[in-house]
């Protein structure tokens, strides 16, 4: 069964991993209604997750494109595949598939808002000596994001579905949970930006609350810190070489302990890649 505090099985309740670095470069994968505001028309994406200490053989990947329709006009459209997989030692992977349409509609000048779905299929696989097993069920979300100006604003629900998946004997149940975010940015001058976000990930038994705030010079070079509540500490940096053309973004992250809290404690490296294509 999965690790609590890894993909969270209590009182069976399947809940999934999450990245600390989305909030950096990644928000399509916290709300499948993000839509990037800028000239790209097509991104590749991966992100790998991994812990140290006792949970080293736990690991998290994760692989995404999406492709933005007539990115000239002023009503955007994205579509998007989505690939994560959870494996928890040799015998356990919790694989997802999904597929999500977005579209992004201007209400004035500075406001904007964004509707998005995504369904798929979420598997739990058990391999062992003694025995395998495999279950597989529906699963979807849905999103909607409010910006103005610098200021945005998104609510999301995922495992809406509540299914339930059997596996050999026993059974795990898609919990739905809703991921709430608020993010804002500021111009300190020509080179550098101020930006600041909140995550909200309201579940079952125990919320996911983060805090972060980044510092990022002339969009080449971004490094931010983020509070776990009772969670932990999270040192966020980010590399975008090429930015003109076609930008290439390297995301690192370390998730220490620090001001942790919780009884079960494990550090995490986590590793992400992105390539965009301009207009």
């Amino acid at each position: 069964m999965p690790l609590l505090g890894i993909s969270q099985n209590v009182q069976n309740n399947y809940l999934p991993d999450y990245y600390s670095s989305v909030v950096v470069n990644h928000l399509a994968l916290v709300n499948p209604a993000w839509i990037n505001t800028n000239d790209t028309k097509a991104s590749f994406n991966v992100l790998y997750k991994s812990r140290v200490g006792l949970l080293n053989d736990v690991s998290t990947q994760t692989a995404y494109a999406d492709v933005t329709f007539k990115p000239d006009l002023h009503i955007r459209q994205v579509a998007r595949v989505i690939f994560q997989n959870e494996k928890e030692g040799p015998y356990i992977a919790s694989p997802k598939f999904y597929g999500n349409y977005s579209i992004r509609i201007p209400i004035t000048e500075d406001i904007s808002i964004s509707a998005g779905l995504g369904l798929g299929v979420s598997a739990h696989d058990f391999s062992a000596p003694s025995g395998t097993g495999h279950g597989s069920v529906p699963d979807g979300n849905g999103g909607l994001i409010l910006k103005y100006k610098k200021l945005e604003f998104g609510a999301a629900a995922y495992q809406f579905f509540n299914n339930k998946l059997v596996v050999l004997n026993s059974y795990l149940i898609l919990k739905r949970y809703n991921l709430y975010y608020i993010q804002a940015e500021k111009e300190l001058s020509p080179f550098l930006i101020l930006k600041g976000n909140l995550f909200w990930r309201q579940q079952p038994l125990s919320d996911i609350v983060n805090s972060t705030v980044m510092l990022s010079y002339n969009e080449f070079f971004t490094m931010g810190i983020m509070y776990q509540y009772l969670r932990g500490t999270s040192f966020l940096t980010t590399f975008q070489f090429n930015k003109i053309k076609n930008p290439i973004v390297l995301n690192l992250s370390y998730n220490s302990t620090f001001l942790n809290t919780r009884i079960i404690k494990s550090q995490s490296f986590e590793i992400g890649l992105q390539y965009k294509i301009n207009r």
